[in-house]
């Protein structure tokens, strides 16, 4: 079996020239960032500390946890590394068992980059096969056990993807309206901007309502994580869900009440503003946002300190 109390190495993904804040966001975990690039950093850590980064970081899109590595010069020295692995440790004997494979290929014998993911999807479901004596489904959707495979040259390096969908996706935002914001991007926006909380927090142009409302998740130092209900860690042999509760109830605790500084959204556009405000409520957030029909220039400003931030639309965001 494997062992998910020992330390491993955790790479965590973000957008591009993002990753700075999202090491900021890691070390205030209390974690030592072993290593930086411009859209990843990696940790060591055992699986409560993957699943305390996914509830946690607001700027991160994926926390992958690692699992072993091989060596393979062709595709087919590439298909008996992943087959050795012994994937009933790992992937439940259930009737709906499904894995998805995502990879990342720099092999000068591969031409079709698609060819890994097809021949690590044949690999696993074989194995997995003469184990069950049933063949597990496969393919892109990221809601059951994902799995993300790096090969470089001769060297495979294996991830569960314990994130599964990408964190980004925090599961508010039903109503994504026109040219959304990333939710990741959002926040470290908000962030960089070095935004007091405990002051006004304007947003003309809101649109979905995306900055508004992580606004409202930093100010009450609510975990992103909270909002979601799924992550590919739970579909794995080796779960323990009592970690999970015990990591969202301290989450709880930690959270803070609405400070007196205001946040505002404004657009010119109703349904916008309706799209945010539903967004919003799905955030518990919608009670603490003030929304207004309004042109940018005639955007209600509090008195006092505060910070504004807009998000304009344009170029090739709408297609224009």
């Amino acid at each position: 079996m494997i062992d998910f109390q020992e330390k491993r190495r955790i790479l965590i993904s973000a957008p591009r020239y993002i990753a700075p804040i999202t090491v900021e966001e890691t070390e205030k975990l209390g974690y030592e960032v072993r290593v930086e690039k411009d859209n990843a950093l990696s940790i060591r850590g055992n699986l409560a500390d993957a699943m305390k980064l996914n509830l946690w970081l607001r700027t991160a899109h994926k926390v992958q946890f690692h699992l072993f590595e091989g060596r393979a010069k062709n595709i087919d020295e590439f298909y008996t590394v992943i087959n050795e692995f012994a994937w009933e440790d790992l992937i439940p004997e259930v009737e709906d068992a499904y894995v998805s494979i995502q990879s990342a290929t720099h092999n000068d014998t591969i031409r079709d980059t698609r060819l890994p993911n097809l021949k690590a999807k044949d690999a696993i479901v074989d194995r997995l096969t003469e184990k069950y004596g049933f063949r597990p489904d496969s393919g892109s959707e990221t809601d059951k056990t994902v799995l993300f495979i790096y090969w470089n040259r001769d060297r495979v390096s294996v991830f569960l993807d314990t994130s599964g969908t990408p964190l980004n996706r925090r599961g508010y935002r039903h109503q994504p309206h026109k040219a959304p914001l990333q939710e990741s991007l959002a926040a470290a926006l908000i962030l960089k901007s070095g935004w007091d909380p405990n002051s006004h927090f304007v947003n003309p142009m809101c649109g979905s309502g995306t900055l508004a409302i992580e606004a409202f998740l930093i100010a009450t130092r609510t975990a992103p994580g909270l909002l979601r209900e799924n992550y590919g860690f739970m579909h794995i042999k080796g779960y323990d869900s009592t970690i999970w509760e015990n990591l969202t109830e301290e989450a709880k605790q930690q959270q803070l009440p609405i400070s007196e500084g205001m946040i505002v959204a404004t657009d010119r556009d109703p349904e916008a503003i309706e799209a945010a405000k539903g967004n919003a409520e799905r955030a518990n957030a919608s009670a603490h946002i003030l929304f207004r029909i309004s042109d940018f220039r005639e955007t209600f400003i509090p008195v006092g300190k505060g910070t504004i931030i807009m998000n304009p639309e344009y170029g090739e965001r709408l297609g224009s």
